[in-house]
């Protein structure tokens, strides 16, 4: 895996979420992937954020290695596991209605996740959903080295190092908060 700076949009970075580290992984893969939707768009100047709206699914390919780790890809029955765990993954956000009233929403990250067994050739299709969150840069951006997140092992760590890297100024989040955003039972 070539390391390189991965610019991810706050909305994705602090969505509230229900998913492990696989799933976790797909997704800092496929905001890898789309890093050249970003060529053109000057992050000092917000009115550029606005990217184009893609309505029709969209399929990325992957290295298996990549997602469950070297040791593990040999493995059918992990591999088949980690998929069946990251497909289940979805998000909730907020979004504004036609009428301009917030409301509550929630959706299924993934369409489909495939694997070619005995190979490491994956694809992961998300919706035109996940597509407008994903680039969805109005509120900001983080931004990380590809390799430091893949190689994270746990969702909270991954989660936490998206949050603090490249922050240049305090922090203010309170437990409740976080524990929110990890989605962290109340106990």
């Amino acid at each position: 895996m070539e390391n390189k700076v991965v610019l991810q949009s706050y909305k994705l970075t602090t969505i509230r979420d229900n998913y492990g580290i696989y799933a976790q992984r797909l997704i800092v893969n496929i905001a890898s992937q789309m890093q050249y939707r970003l060529e053109g768009v000057k992050m000092s100047d917000p009115s550029t954020w606005s990217l184009a709206e893609r309505k029709e699914k969209l399929t990325f390919k992957f290295n298996m290695n990549d997602i469950v780790g070297d040791t593990n890809v040999t493995n059918q029955q992990y591999v088949k596991n980690a998929l069946k765990n990251a497909i289940k993954a979805d998000i909730e956000y907020d979004k504004m209605t036609e009428k301009g009233k917030r409301a509550y929403a929630v959706a299924s990250i993934f369409e489909e996740i495939s694997w070619i067994p005995n190979t490491n050739e994956g694809e992961a299709k998300i919706t035109g959903t996940m597509w407008n969150i994903f680039a969805e840069f109005s509120k900001g951006f983080r931004k990380y080295e590809l390799e430091c997140a893949m190689k994270l092992e746990s969702t909270y760590a991954l989660r936490l190092y998206q949050l603090m890297s490249g922050v240049e100024i305090p922090m203010d989040y309170g437990i409740e908060e976080l524990k929110l955003m990890f989605g962290i039972p109340k106990t």
